[in-house]
């Protein structure tokens, strides 16, 4: 499967991002909705995993969200902001193929390696103000350790159960 790795237009935003550097993963904050429009959810039989729209027709994600699940359990939901309610915009999109790295592998429990994988939807989608292509480097280029870099999903912005010590 080959994806182009530019799409004009991409990584623009109507609405500009709420953006706190001490924001981490966890204990982070909820984004404005609309302020990132290439961020989808991966359904699989009611479980949620996060990806990035990165063209009309793919979406680049974990291989561990999709690997176990045949492709017809597979749908995106686009344009949306919550996970628990309609927004006006929204799309589902099922899914036509799913392509992992070659290389995949669980290391150890919730650890793999080669953890990508690459969906494209059954049809393309028009781009709108809540639907919209993240870039994606150049090949090959490298990012240096002082790169600012912005983490979006559909998790939890707090922890709620604790680990004993």
């Amino acid at each position: 499967m080959c994806v182009p790795s530019f799409i004009e237009g991409c990584g623009k935003t109507p609405i500009a991002p709420h953006l706190e550097a001490e924001d981490r993963i966890i204990g982070g904050s909820e984004a404005i909705p609309g302020s990132w429009p290439w961020q989808v959810a991966i359904h699989t039989s009611g479980h949620v995993c996060g990806g990035a729209l990165i063209t009309d027709q793919h979406v680049l994600t974990a291989a561990h969200c999709t690997l176990t699940r045949p492709v017809m359990d597979v749908r995106v939901h686009l344009g949306s902001h919550t996970r628990t309610s309609e927004d006006d915009g929204e799309i589902w999109v099922p899914v036509e193929e799913v392509c992992t790295h070659p290389n995949y592998r669980v290391y150890e429990v919730m650890h793999w390696i080669n953890d990508i994988a690459i969906i494209k939807l059954s049809k393309k989608v028009n781009f709108t103000d809540k639907i919209q292509p993240v870039c994606l480097p150049p090949d090959l280029e490298e990012l240096s350790h002082s790169s600012e870099m912005y983490v979006t999903g559909w998790g939890l912005t707090g922890h709620p159960l604790r680990r004993p010590p």
